[in-house]
């Protein structure tokens, strides 16, 4: 059914739209299976870059199946969704909330041929609803052109197939959507939205899509509707008739007709919804003299939920009509407490049209209890549409291309000007080139040392900064060369010295440093500059995390999480030095025999990173203790389940930063046991407290001469000039180790030189007015007067020095 182009073509326009409402979707899918609808769904919602899954036009996507043995294989399926997707267990005919759901929390819930199995209906969508918020859409996708003994004959072996109880399925499980309409009714949606059949023939129809919506009861709290007209345009009056008609039918009985000259002497209503009619006809902001500006002034400052009507809708409005646009975006700028939604309607419809639509609105907004977003509506070809800010790629590079002229061309790396990385648009890898680094042409201090990189290391934050996903200008937080130039009161270096720093370098030729800021000397002169430059930030984080903050002690048990990445195995040598038991989480089985073979961690003892299951496991095999350390980079689910397997007096360390941007909540209950939990950023350590740093380094390398500790591997190697390769090999999460670039003079890299262009400028001697200033409107035409006269009696005065006439 879902390959039937009807079916395909129509559900990428539903999901497309609900996404373009809605970016941030909860989404959960009933008996996800194997993904096949998940898949379809992601892609639709995927916009036009179905390969990044930056783009993605959902927060959260609840992968449920009624059980985890598809979830393997989901996990692998969907690796690049990340921490968006959630795999949980759901048996859709039991109360969803006591298996540990948030009711009322989804924006949609998607159920692929999986309904009509359950033993009621009733029950099953009931609990369906109970998921949804109130407006959340269900996707509904069935068998509803009966044909039993075609389907008896196919499916009627499978004991599933006859678990139906009601006395209308005994033949089979599957109805009408006739009678999909009816049972949605009854459980709280609105029935069938919209039907779409796989085919048009009769002879070929088997399933169909179903759309249906939450509903709930119109609220009581509104007391009152009051439309404001001008009570000598009758086709405003007949307008508002029609509306106080369909008001009445849907219980909303207290209507009232109001002109403007009366609004100046009412009070404040709390319950009271306003809708002005004042420009359904004919423009009516533009040409307003000083009483109806008074008047529109006293509407807008007495109002709690004003819906205002104009005919500027379809595809060629008239200018006039929206002028309202920028009042009312300016007025909710600076008046919280009131709602000003502008809803422009097509000039041509119909009177009973327009009134069913104003009332469709005056629905949507009396039940959003949540005051959301949308309060501009245009009617386009009879459809309300609202507006949405889309990041526009390509556009954006055409644009940057255009405003900034410049000369690109491939130069060795290490010939010409010093060069640094830039991004040209965040999001975009492939706009990552080299510019001039104009931060050498200052002169060295007397206490600054100026380094040539030799190699640096890349880490997953410096893939989200390009990315967009993370605010920050630095890139490359380690790095490894030899010293070129020392400032006149240098002590520690001199020229000719190998160095490994934990600093930004920005993929630089030269790095310009205080001595004091976190570098120490390489004594190894074995030891290359690639295998230096993968240290510091692993192992700095490593060190400081296990044996300062968490103070890990011989004995005692630690759960690590993403252990083949850098930082992960170098806790595990730590924390095998300090003679702990490891715990380890992993993505994929490769990773887990990596731990298995090169750091004899038992196969019992590393899980997977996908799901939460890791957490049973830890408690099964620690008697349901927990462990006393956990080193934490998961976020969501993963980081909360984490933080439960925290032994009593345990340490949790936390290390990752999406929790943290996002200010997520931490449950409380584990602070009963005497346990900590702390979060480090060596990013802001290495500027506030560059010692800590420093002296964990200088141990680190100490231990590695001594063999006493060992190195990350795989050590994955590229020279600068496959620096986009290495971005996006570790945008895929799939790689283990640690990636070094080499700073390799030969390679070719894009060099971007920018050509200097005029600039025009607004004429500083105009006034340009941004903001509606409502409380002060009445100084306007003074203000706007005394600029006026200034520039008059300054062109004078220059006309009399001049001699020339300069008016």
């Amino acid at each position: 059914m879902l390959c039937a182009d009807s079916i395909k073509s129509r559900l990428d326009r539903v999901i497309g739209a609900l996404g373009h409402k809605n970016p941030r979707m909860r989404i959960l899918e009933v008996g996800a299976g194997t993904g096949a609808m998940t898949d379809s769904c992601i892609r639709a919602l995927s916009m036009d870059f179905p390969a990044d899954p930056n783009l993605r036009r959902y927060g959260q996507w609840d992968f449920t199946d009624i059980s985890s043995s598809f979830f393997p294989g989901a996990q692998e399926m969907f690796a690049a969704e990340g921490q968006r997707m959630r795999f949980k267990v759901l048996d859709i005919e039991k109360d969803p909330e006591i298996q540990g759901f948030e009711c009322g929390t989804y924006d949609m819930v998607v159920a692929f041929m999986v309904i009509h199995a359950t033993k009621d209906l009733v029950v099953s969508l009931s609990n369906v609803r109970k998921l949804l918020k109130k407006g959340g859409k269900l996707l509904l996708f069935e068998i509803t052109h009966l044909h039993p003994l075609r389907l008896n004959l196919i499916f009627g072996l499978l004991d599933g197939w006859w678990r139906s109880t009601e006395a209308y399925r005994q033949a089979g499980p599957c109805i009408s959507s006739e009678k999909w309409g009816e049972l949605l009714k009854e459980t709280g949606f609105s029935g069938c939205d919209v039907v779409v059949d796989d085919y048009e023939a009769d002879v070929c129809r088997e399933g169909s899509m179903i759309v249906s919506t939450a509903v709930a009861p119109v609220p009581t709290d509104i007391t009152a509707v009051n439309i404001i007209i001008n009570p000598e345009d009758q086709k405003q009056a007949d307008l508002a008739a029609a509306i106080s008609d369909r008001l009445q039918q849907l219980s909303i009985s207290r209507i009232t007709l109001t002109s403007m000259t009366d609004i100046a002497q009412r009070k404040l209503s709390a319950n009271l919804l306003d809708i002005s009619l004042l420009e359904a006809t004919t423009p009516f902001v533009c040409d307003m003299d000083s009483s109806e500006y008074e008047s529109l002034q006293a509407l807008v400052a007495s109002t709690k939920s004003l819906i205002w009507v104009d005919e500027g809708g379809g595809r060629q409005p008239h200018p006039k009509y929206r002028l309202v646009d920028g009042l009312f975006r300016a007025l909710s700028g600076e008046m919280y407490r009131a709602r000003l939604t502008n809803l422009s309607l097509e000039r041509h419809s119909s009177r009973e049209h327009k009134a069913a639509q104003i009332c469709k609105l005056v629905l949507s907004v009396i039940g959003d209890v949540e005051r959301g977003a949308d309060t501009e509506y245009t009617e386009i070809d009879g459809i309300l549409h609202i507006s949405r800010l889309v990041d526009a790629r390509s556009l954006s590079q055409d644009v940057a291309r255009k405003a900034l002229p410049q000369h690109e061309e491939l130069l060795p790396y290490g010939s010409g000007p010093s060069l640094r990385l830039k991004i040209g648009s965040p999001g975009l890898l492939n706009t990552l080139h080299f510019i001039e680094d104009r931060s050498l042409e200052k002169p060295l201090g007397s206490k600054d040392i100026r380094i040539k990189v030799k190699a640096a290391g890349l880490n997953f934050r410096d893939v989200l900064v390009a990315l967009g996903r993370l605010e920050s200008d630095t890139l490359g937080a380690e790095f490894a060369g030899e010293v070129v130039q020392v400032g006149d009161q240098c002590q520690k270096f001199r020229p000719g010295d190998r160095v490994v720093a934990f600093h930004a370098c920005r993929y630089a030729n030269y790095v310009t440093l205080q001595e004091d800021m976190p570098i120490v000397g390489i004594r190894d002169e074995k030891m290359p500059f690639t295998t230096a430059a993968a240290i510091p930030v692993a192992y700095a984080t490593a060190w400081i995390s296990l044996t300062k903050i968490a103070a890990l002690q011989a004995g005692e048990s630690i759960l690590i999480h993403s252990g083949a990445g850098g930082t992960g195995q170098a806790a595990i040598l730590v924390a095998q030095y300090l003679g702990a038991t490891v715990f380890a989480t992993v993505s994929t089985e490769e990773k887990r025999q990596l731990l298995m073979d090169r750091y004899n961690i038992p196969t019992e003892h590393i899980f997977s990173s996908r799901n939460t299951l890791f957490a049973k496991g830890i408690r099964r095999l620690t008697a349901d203790r927990g462990v006393d350390v956990v080193l934490n980079s998961l976020s969501g689910d993963g980081l909360i389940a984490s933080w439960e397997c925290i032994a009593p007096y345990g340490r949790f360390v936390e290390i990752g930063k999406n929790d943290i941007l996002s200010n997520s909540k931490l449950p409380m209950h584990p602070f009963e046991r005497n346990v900590s939990f702390t979060a480090t950023d060596l990013a802001g350590m290495s500027i506030d407290r560059p010692h800590i740093i420093r002296a964990a380094l200088e141990t680190v390398f100490s231990l590695l001469e001594e063999g006493k500790l060992g190195l990350i591997y795989p050590l994955q190697v590229r020279g600068i000039a496959d620096i986009e390769q290495a971005f996006r090999q570790m945008q895929t999460g799939k790689n283990s180790g640690k990636t070094v670039l080499e700073m390799r003079d030969t390679d070719e890299v894009m060099v971007s030189h920018a050509i200097k262009v005029e600039t025009t400028y607004a004429n500083p001697n105009r006034l340009f007015w941004t903001r509606s200033l409502h409380t002060h409107s009445s100084q306007m035409p003074h203000m706007l007067l005394r600029v006026a006269w200034a520039a008059l009696v300054e062109a004078f005065l220059v006309g009399l020095l001049s001699g020339e006439h300069a008016i």
